[in-house]
């Protein structure tokens, strides 16, 4: 039997699936929703932990802030660009420089929320990030995220290394 994956791995690795990708930025994009978060909530009830959205205030609170802080902005900043950047290499250029910080500043926030002690609790973290950014009941419960979630489960289960 494998190990579970660490939480680094599970983002990169569901985050990879075209259909979760679209999902999580739909989220995004539609109710602010952050992507690393959603994933962190994935891979706790991947693992039977759970989380509460009282707990998810109090331990993820301080990641979230600093990922709207600093994050948020390179985001809109690179999607202002984009337009500009089909037409303009030196624009493009800066575009592509703001992307890696992007993405630099993201993978600090997934590292940040990884080394949190998450306390075991019966509620599902999925369910639990719906209320604590109050996306309506009748949303898509996250089909492409946990399509993926069941396919590392059997993964996990069976020892494969998709």
């Amino acid at each position: 039997m494998m190990m579970q994956p660490n939480f680094i791995d599970f983002a990169l690795s569901v985050y990879a699936q075209p259909s979760v990708e679209a999902e999580c930025l739909q989220l995004q994009d539609r109710y602010q929703v952050s992507v690393t978060l959603l994933l962190c909530c994935a891979w706790l009830d991947f693992r039977g932990v759970g989380a509460s959205p009282d707990s998810i205030r109090a331990h993820a609170g301080e990641i979230l802030a600093w990922e709207q802080a600093v994050v948020w902005p390179l985001r809109q900043m690179r999607r202002q660009l984009k337009r500009e950047s089909e037409a303009n290499v030196a624009v493009a250029e800066i575009r592509t420089k703001i992307k890696q910080a992007e993405l630099s500043a993201e993978l600090e926030v997934i590292k940040r929320l990884g080394l949190v002690t998450w306390i075991r609790c019966s509620e599902q973290a999925l369910a639990s990030v719906c209320l604590y950014y109050q996306i309506p009941s009748d949303c898509d419960s996250f089909g492409a995220l946990r399509a993926r979630m069941a396919e590392l489960k059997a993964d996990t289960l069976t020892g494969q290394t998709n």
